[in-house]
């Protein structure tokens, strides 16, 4: 990825839309892909759902239904409220926002299962309202 001439990240098309490492590179991702949730459509979002909104982009999306299906088990409600899945070169990149819901250790314990499966972002506290 160059940005005004300058290298700003290397890797395979997957491995940078998946994880930009870079500022440069993250706007670039967040530009090209309607997955990610842009400031406006930030707004909207914490406007509509209350509690933590947190981006996961997957690595690993056979182990995505299966976390998913533990927040039950955890006390977490959850929300798919933005992203989708899009193929570049043969390779399917899954990005997902999620309103989350739950008492903040039961929270915290989901954001890591999905860590163990993707990169996490948290986009929303919940908090900024208050």
């Amino acid at each position: 990825v160059l940005e005004g001439g300058r290298l700003l990240e290397t890797g395979t098309v997957h491995q940078v839309f998946a994880d930009p490492r870079h500022p440069g590179t993250a706007r670039l991702v967040g530009a090209t892909l309607s997955n990610i949730p842009q400031a406006e459509d930030l707004r909207r979002l914490r406007a509509s759902h209350p509690g933590r909104l947190a981006t996961v982009t997957l690595t690993d999306e056979r182990g995505f239904g299966a976390v998913l299906g533990g927040a039950h088990e955890r006390g977490v409600r959850f929300e798919i409220v933005h992203g989708g899945i899009t193929v570049t070169k043969g390779e399917s990149l899954s990005t997902f926002t999620l309103a989350l819901q739950g008492e903040p250790d039961a929270v915290a314990a989901f954001l890591r299962d999905l860590a163990a499966i993707g990169s996490v972002t948290t986009v929303s506290t919940g908090e900024e309202a208050a």
